[in-house]
């Protein structure tokens, strides 16, 4: 068979209208095929979805390919500044805490 044009190499699901106009065959033939399990298809409601995998599959597409994203550089922080301030607001804790325990 031949790659239809309307054919996106991304679409995840099919319907089974579109996969008999690409595969050139009766719509009712595509529905009983896949209540026999002969075409694989999943079903959203009362809608059943052919997998574009399977459709690019008999059609003669290869698979697509999948584009890998590099893992983005480390950040370097300085947390010097915030360490300064935590360990102002420690000291500053642990003196309130020493006036508490003294005024009981």
């Amino acid at each position: 068979m031949t790659a239809p044009a309307a054919l996106a190499d991304d679409q995840a699901f099919y319907t089974p209208k579109e996969v008999a106009q690409f595969c050139r065959v009766d719509y009712m033939s595509v529905i009983n095929a896949c209540k026999a399990g002969t075409i694989p298809c999943q079903k959203f409601g009362r809608i059943r979805k052919i997998p574009g995998w399977w459709v690019r599959e008999q059609i003669g597409l290869p698979k697509p390919v999948l584009s890998v994203v590099p893992d983005p550089a480390p950040v370097v922080a300085d947390y010097a500044p915030i360490a300064a301030v935590l360990e102002i607001f420690g000291r500053a804790a642990l003196d309130a805490a020493g006036v508490l325990r003294g005024a009981s």
